[in-house]
């Protein structure tokens, strides 16, 4: 029996043992593949947890360095697209403001102007923004931007101005800047609340309004051409024009007033202050003006009015152009201190004929 068993398990291996193992090995190999199908759905899913063999060295771990690394990426696309803009906006805005702009308003203004404008272009937003600086002498400077410079526009922007003149905290308004886009695609103005706290001396005078008495003297010398470089008229010789009162009268007046002013303006500014001075008045200066060859109209409109608010001043004559067909184009507002008798409001607009006005209103 011991030598015959191996024999029979020998013969059973070797004869009816080979298709039994064949069926059971491809029973196995199904039962494997059908159990890493699903593993290998599971590794491929893209809810399947990380491998860590996957992560690098240099990647972040831990949340908190996970979110510092999308901010600076943010950041980083912010800040290339806002550059982007501003490359944009920047050349635009250069070729397009006048030329008074530039001259006028002070390059830290410009430069809060430019990045306002270059905010709301990136955001594809109206252009329509209102901005406020507080100055270190306690003024605040008001900028208004719309778009468009429709007629009407001026005034609306007046009427959206604080005013609490009957408040402990009213402070006048005291200088006012209107431009116009040569483009005709915005509006931006500035207005300034608050009196310069600096009281101007004769030394003061004298040499922020150099050029104006200069200009004073040579008109008195008769040295002055009958006209300027751009063939208006200059003043005839008059006493107020005067060393002595010219200087008493820049006493009376802001420094910022007396540095922008071309001398011309400032001198006929003067003669209408002199006409209401003391009283409550208004006197009234229009002249023809000329800006290139693409426009037909254009004047120029001087007014002072004596002991007013500069508010209202300057409402209810933009009111009073408007009724008339006449649109703002530029604009400047400047008070002169008259003793006991308060301010006199000067006023300086550019204006133009306006739906279908002939001008002749004038």
């Amino acid at each position: 029996m011991a030598t015959m068993l191996p024999l029979r398990l020998t013969n059973l291996a070797g004869k009816s043992r080979p298709r039994a193992s064949k069926r059971l090995l491809l029973r196995q190999t199904r039962a494997i593949s059908s159990v890493d199908e699903p593993m290998k759905m599971r590794s491929n899913s893209p809810n399947s947890s990380p491998n860590p063999a996957d992560f690098r060295s240099w990647q972040a771990a831990h949340n908190i360095d996970i979110q510092r690394v999308t901010q600076t990426a943010m950041i980083h696309e912010l800040t290339q697209q806002q550059t982007r803009s501003i490359e944009k906006v920047v050349p635009w805005f250069l070729q397009t403001m006048p030329a008074p702009y530039f001259r006028q308003v002070p390059e830290s203004f410009r430069l809060d102007h430019i990045k306002a404008i270059s905010a709301i272009k990136d955001a594809n937003m109206d252009m329509h923004m209102n901005l406020k600086t507080h100055l270190p002498d306690g003024r605040q400077v008001l900028t208004f931007i719309r778009p468009g410079t429709m007629p009407g526009l001026l005034l609306n922007m007046i009427k959206e101005l604080p005013y609490n003149q009957r408040s402990e905290e009213y402070m006048p308004l005291s200088r006012v800047q209107i431009y116009s886009a040569e483009d005709d695609s915005m509006s931006l103005n500035l207005f300034v609340y608050g009196e310069e706290a600096k009281q101007l001396t004769e030394a003061d005078v004298t040499m922020t309004g150099s050029h104006i008495l200069e200009y004073a003297h040579q008109l008195m010398e008769e040295t002055l051409p009958p006209t300027d470089e751009y063939g208006r008229p200059n003043p005839k010789p008059k006493e107020i024009f005067s060393r002595e009162r010219m200087i008493d009268h820049m006493e009376k007046c802001s420094e910022s007033y007396i540095i922008r002013s071309d001398p011309r303006r400032f001198l006929t500014q003067m003669e209408l202050f002199e006409s209401v001075s003391g009283s409550d008045n208004i006197a009234v200066s229009i002249e023809d003006s000329f800006l290139d060859g693409n426009n037909e109209k254009h004047y120029w409109i001087d007014i002072a009015l004596a002991n007013t608010l500069p508010h209202f001043a300057l409402e209810q004559t933009t009111q009073l152009l408007f009724l008339h067909g006449f649109d703002v184009l530029r604009a400047h507002l400047d008070n002169v201190t008259d003793g006991d008798n308060g301010t006199v409001t000067l006023l300086r607009m550019l204006v133009t004929p306006a739906n279908g006005a002939t001008g002749d209103e004038a």
